[in-house]
């Protein structure tokens, strides 16, 4: 019998989910510095924040993209940026949670160059609603960085 995912640890899984998509050549995704207490809980716990621990445990790179990413310092988001890691913002998820926002256009401006847009799930954003979701990044977004926000000519 096939021992359960509780019967691992924690690297082994990670391992064997790296192992997994290199074989099958599939994308890896996941959530990343999505609270407050996950950034404290991976301070406290491993001495770094969420990002570096990811990095250290190689789960970042063009194979990988991650939803929310709002607890992020610049030097979290510059590996971002020289990995190639992927970044999907949850807007209506993210402000329905009162998580915080992701900081698109930082990233844009430090190199993050596969930056997306996601509905999260249907337990916090209500709809599943791509339309509503681009809107409300849209005025996020100019709320945010008023003339410095990003539009269809600047990006």
């Amino acid at each position: 019998m096939e021992p359960s995912i509780a019967q691992y640890d924690a690297e082994e899984v990670l391992r064997s989910t790296i192992e997994f998509a290199e074989k099958y050549d599939v994308m890896v995704h996941g959530h990343l510095a999505e609270s407050k207490s996950e950034y404290d809980f991976t301070m406290e716990q491993f001495g770094c924040s969420p990002v570096e621990w990811f990095r250290r445990n190689n789960l970042l790179g063009d194979r990988f993209y991650y939803a929310h990413c709002i607890h992020l310092d610049e030097q979290d988001i510059k590996v971002l940026a020289e990995t190639g890691t992927g970044v999907v913002s949850c807007p209506i998820s993210n402000m329905y949670l009162s998580s915080g926002s992701c900081q698109v256009r930082n990233m844009m401006d430090a190199g993050v160059e596969r930056i997306g847009l996601g509905v999260d799930g249907a337990a916090s954003s209500n709809s599943s609603n791509m339309m509503g979701e681009m809107r409300v990044a849209y005025l996020l977004n100019r709320l945010t960085h008023e003339e410095n926000a990003c539009t269809s000519e600047n990006i």
